[in-house]
């Protein structure tokens, strides 16, 4: 099948558009700020040509918020995502969160008031999927579905055509300036478990997330770098409540090993500690539970 193309309208969640030659498909539509911007970069690489569906990785806002204005712009699409995904779209909290993270972010990336009213209703799931589930695009490309939770119950990852994998955030989430960092905010035995299952795959073509296309030169070692990145944060996370830190001393540890300039540029202050806090969490009630993944310590292969 083709290379997907990057529509991204703007620092955060990436997206990209499948073209099977005969239908397209959305994978992602990322921040609400970014739409304008990304629907502009979406009719010009589709040059008059509809969009069919759109693949969502998970629920949270820097994924999906921009999809009330992709409806909008395209009535018909069917979006794909896990029922879990489905039933978060139904909660008023949850809709609550997206809206004001979405609002910090148009701040944070200097573009305040760029979010026009949108319809709540607008954000949901129209069929769920789960593990072994495909949808097909036509011209031989079909989109397989793997259940990889971890970085939220609702993660899903796609291989499309065999040939490319979009990883959920699950397995890690890459830098622009190349690091790889975990993202376990549900289950850090679940995200090493979702890795394994990923990388067993053996898809030739990775498209990581929040960075795209992982080079060739890469690819051999990413799977490794990922696993190694989330049991890295794992035991510096257990080895600081060892030292009689409280969460928010952990936090702070946390921030001044794992947190550089560039993760700063690319992330908003309130998403890191919101993200940091649930992987301390989910980190310390696995040990204390005695939970670990079934394939830590074995080959990725």
């Amino acid at each position: 099948m083709k290379q997907p193309i990057e529509v991204t309208g703007g620092p955060g969640g990436s997206v990209f558009l499948l073209d099977s030659g005969e239908k397209t498909a959305l994978y992602d539509c990322g921040m609400a700020y970014c739409a304008p911007v990304m629907l502009e970069r979406l009719r010009t690489v589709l040059a008059g040509r509809t969009l069919d569906c759109m693949f969502i990785s998970h629920s949270h806002y820097d994924h999906i918020a921009a999809m009330p204005y992709l409806r909008q712009a395209y009535p018909k699409v069917v979006v794909y995502g896990s029922d879990h995904a489905r039933q978060v779209f139904e909660r008023p909290g949850a809709l609550e969160t997206i809206r004001m993270l979405s609002q910090e972010a148009a701040e944070y990336y200097g573009a305040p008031g760029s979010m026009p009213p949108y319809d709540d209703d607008l954000l949901k799931v129209d069929v769920p999927v789960g593990e072994g589930d495909a949808v097909d695009l036509g011209g031989g490309v079909a989109v397989r579905v793997l259940a990889t939770p971890g970085h939220t119950r609702c993660c899903l990852t796609f291989v499309a055509g065999e040939e490319y994998i979009f990883p959920s955030e699950t397995t890690c989430y890459k830098s622009l300036s190349g690091a790889v960092y975990p993202a376990f905010l549900s289950g850090c035995a679940d995200a090493v478990t979702s890795l394994y299952h990923c990388a067993r795959q053996h898809i030739p073509r990775i498209m990581a997330p929040h960075y795209g296309l992982v080079s060739q030169a890469e690819t051999p070692g990413y799977w490794q770098a990922c696993l190694d990145s989330i049991l890295e944060s794992r035991d510096f996370i257990l080895a600081a409540g060892r030292r009689g830190l409280d969460e928010e001393g952990i936090i702070k540890a946390y921030e001044d090993r794992f947190r550089d300039d560039e993760i700063r540029a690319e992330q908003p202050d309130t998403a890191f500690v919101i993200n940091t806090r649930a992987m301390i969490r989910t980190t310390l009630r696995e040990d204390a539970a005695g939970i670990r993944s079934p394939y830590e310590g074995k080959p990725l292969d």
